[in-house]
């Protein structure tokens, strides 16, 4: 076996070098635990280094003293290749001279596979000394205030995106290459106790960990990376041995974010994906403005405000849609000028790839049974999917204080979707969106969730079979910290696009299936916003 401690001397502490910054380490503060920067070297001199960010962007220069900061040079690749028989890690974090931990690598052209392993075991904080260096976070508290040994990390993935928490136990990855190829046999994070396929159990629910392995003390991995080929599940090995008695336990949830613009199959028990931003990624669903305001304001509507018609035929290119079982009590019609959404359903879990793809369109002209559009519907076999367009009315300012449930249910043919646009503002204040029990469509199953789920959802808005869909374009969205959007116990989806978002909560979105996470129903969320 060959352990390489990636060492060089194109990545010391040098003007012109870049850095990570990170909050590594406190006693008892957690706040600003994990949180990091990358930052350029401006000038070395004397012990002394000038950095092209400020790292009170981190820290409040009053809170210095209650963390440990480290700075970690990244190591610069054009191509970097991990044969089979080789292990690269990164320095055991040092107890006294507080700093290690973290391996932090960037390719400017490829990271290839093959075979090796990027090796974080036990390079994390020692778990002899982790209440020393690593109190509990809010997220991996219990209600005794104990680590939460039993929770499954699925949900804890995302953070990762902005807090690269250093565990006590196993230690941290940062990776960012233009390309990374993956190998079957290859790990990243703990190689000696790695995940079962899809880290799922015998009922598919997400999370489930292999038997005599926990989550607590196991790697965090960040990976960013344009493209991503031959990508394998098996690839993320956050976990580690359980321990045989309470003082071998470590602290800190094992976590895993990977951002890519190459779709990944989602497993939330592994890895919490999305894609790179990349303001092109709206193009597909046509989204140009946050719609013209015609329908003026409008204040806690309690009756449907959508119209809906299953779509029978497609032709001229897409553009031109045949009706049937057209609504026609909501507050749009579907005529010439309105705005709709176009919506690709599933008919059974053996069609999904296609399932919730949508386009945004304008009714350029309207026929007895039929509409003609500016823009093409996706493009798909109607003999394996269904499809409907729903009216989407364009308010200046949509005001909502109370519990909206006006949006009728699908009935095997239409609804359960609601969609509306704000050329101004949307505001939900102590209210809900409430779309519980308004799906209904066949059920996606697990194969779904390779074309389905938050990271995909940029281009998707998908029909569960127990809640609805909300589909929201607003120039300024605001909330409280009481309103709610989805469902309170059932799955729904929900996409948002948005200039500006001001005061939200993870709390506002709701729609986890109830009894966990299903892989029929779920529940999932984009969000577009510039802030």
């Amino acid at each position: 076996m060959i352990l390489t401690r990636l060492l060089s001397a194109s990545t010391r502490i040098s003007a012109g070098n870049d850095v990570l910054v990170h909050v590594s380490a406190a006693a008892s503060e957690t706040k600003f635990l994990g949180r990091y920067i990358v930052a350029k070297i401006l000038l070395a001199q004397n012990g002394l280094i000038t950095l092209s960010k400020n790292i009170t962007d981190l820290i409040p220069r009053d809170q210095f003293e209650l963390y440990n900061l480290q700075i970690v040079t990244i190591a610069n690749f054009k191509n970097l290749t991990i044969k089979a028989g080789a292990e690269i890690m990164p320095p055991l974090f040092h107890i006294h001279k507080l700093h290690g931990g973290i391996l932090a690598i960037r390719c400017y052209d490829s990271l290839k596979f093959e075979g090796g392993h990027i090796d974080l075991a036990e390079n994390g904080i020692p778990s002899n000394a982790k209440h020393l260096f690593r109190p509990l976070t809010e997220q991996e508290t219990a209600a005794n205030g104990e680590s939460d040994f039993a929770k499954f990390s699925g949900q804890e993935n995302f953070i990762t995106a902005e807090r690269l928490l250093l565990n006590a136990g196993d230690g941290v990855a940062f990776i960012a290459a233009k390309n990374i190829y993956g190998n079957a046999d290859s790990r990243i994070g703990n190689p000696k106790t790695h995940g079962a396929h899809f880290c799922r159990g015998a009922a598919n629910s997400a999370g489930v960990k292999p038997a005599n392995i926990t989550n607590v003390g196991g790697s965090t991995i960040l990976i960013a990376a344009e493209n991503i080929y031959n990508f394998d599940e098996k690839m993320i090995a956050k976990y580690r041995n359980a321990p045989t008695k309470e003082s071998e336990i470590g602290k800190g949830l094992c976590r895993c974010y990977i951002a890519s613009n190459t779709p990944l199959r989602n497993d939330e028990g592994l890895y919490s994906y999305d894609v790179l931003h990349m303001p092109s990624r709206l193009e597909n669903i046509n989204v140009k403005d946050f719609g013209n305001g015609n329908f003026g304001d409008i204040v806690n509507p309690t009756k449907a405000i959508n119209n809906y018609a299953r779509v029978t035929a497609i032709n001229q290119g897409g553009c031109r849609l045949t009706l049937a079982d057209e609504t026609l009590n909501g507050l749009t019609p579907i005529d010439e000028g309105t705005l709709i959404l176009i919506q690709v359903i599933q008919k059974s879990h053996l069609h999904v790839q296609n399932a919730g793809d949508i386009a945004l369109a304008k009714v350029m002209s309207r026929g007895e049974n039929y509409v003609v559009t500016d823009y093409p519907a996706p493009a798909v076999n109607l003999a394996d999917y269904a499809m409907q367009i729903i009216s989407v009315p364009q308010f200046v300012n949509f005001t909502l204080s109370a519990n909206y449930t006006g949006t009728p249910k699908f009935n095997g043919k239409v609804g359960g979707v609601l969609a509306f646009a704000a050329s101004n503002l949307f505001e939900i204040n102590e209210g809900n969106l409430n779309v519980e029990n308004k799906g209904g469509a066949p059920s996606y199953g697990l194969e779904g969730l390779e074309f389905i789920g938050n990271s995909q959802d940029f281009k998707k808005l998908p029909l569960d079979e127990k809640g609805g869909s909300i589909f929201i374009l607003a120039k300024n969205i605001k909330f409280s910290v009481n309103a709610r959007l989805g469902t309170l116990k059932k799955g729904a989806n929900i996409m948002m696009i948005a200039d500006k978002i001001t005061d939200f909560a993870q709390i506002c979105l709701t729609g986890e299936q109830e009894g966990g996470y299903s892989a029929y129903g779920g529940g999932w969320c984009f969000i577009y916003c510039n802030n």
